[in-house]
């Protein structure tokens, strides 16, 4: 029943994230058909490389989700002693 109300509520915020999608190059806008597509790494977004000092630093962001992933929330947050 609150659909309508939320979207207009949301609507500004829906266009400011298409907005900075399409200007780093994340989201392609088609306006003869009003659809909008991620750009892939194999079109004209290309994946950063990073620098070797930081390498071995970009495997740790994915061990700390799959070690999150076997939590609880609260567990998480009290052992990283953060408030969510």
């Amino acid at each position: 029943m609150a659909i309508h109300n939320r979207t207009l509520l949301l609507r500004r915020l829906s266009l400011q994230s298409l907005a900075m999608g399409t200007e780093h190059r994340l989201l392609s806008i088609n306006t003869s058909n009003a659809t909008v597509r991620a750009n892939t790494a194999d079109e004209q977004f290309r994946l950063p490389t990073l620098p070797d000092r930081i390498t071995p630093l970009a495997r740790a962001p994915e061990k700390l989700g799959y070690w999150c992933s076997q939590f609880s929330l609260h567990q998480i947050a009290t052992t990283l002693m953060v408030d969510f």
